[in-house]
C-alpha cells in the first residue's frame, strides 16, 4: 500500500488534480506491479511564499518488497518528473522525490501490522 505525498506550489481545477492523483497511482502501480486502487496519492498545496526549494516534493513511503527496487524506483523517478513538466511550468531541478522503504512491522493496515 505505497502512500505517495505530494507538496507543492502549483494551483489546479479539482479535475486536474483528480487526473493528476490518477496518473501518478498508475505509474507508481505499473512500475512495482500492484494494483493502482491500493496506490495512495495526497496533495498538498502551499502558496508559492511559503516556500524557498523545491517546488515539488514527492514523499513516496511503503513497506519493503523486492518489486520496489532500485530499476522500479528510477522508472518512478522519471515518468514522476515527466508527468510534472506535463502539467506545470516547474522546472525538473526543482522536482525532489524521495522514497522511504519501511520494514513490515513499521506499517498498519486496518490496525494491524504489514509482517
Amino acid at each position: 500500500m505505497p502512500v505517495i505525498k505530494l507538496t507543492w506550489t502549483e494551483k489546479q481545477t479539482k479535475e486536474e488534480k483528480r487526473q493528476f492523483i490518477e496518473d501518478v497511482a498508475e505509474i507508481v502501480s505499473s512500475a512495482i506491479r500492484v494494483p493502482s486502487e491500493i496506490v495512495n496519492v495526497l496533495i498538498c498545496e502551499l502558496p508559492a511564499e511559503n516556500v524557498r526549494f523545491p517546488e515539488a516534493v514527492f514523499t513516496i513511503s511503503w513497506s519493503r518488497h523486492p518489486d520496489r527496487n532500485p530499476e522500479s524506483k528510477k522508472e518512478i523517478i522519471r515518468r514522476i518528473t515527466e508527468k510534472v513538466l506535463a502539467v506545470s511550468d516547474i522546472k525538473p531541478e526543482k522536482i525532489v522525490i524521495f522514497f522511504h522503504d519501511l520494514p513490515g512491522e513499521d506499517v498498519g493496515v486496518a490496525g494491524n501490522p504489514r509482517t
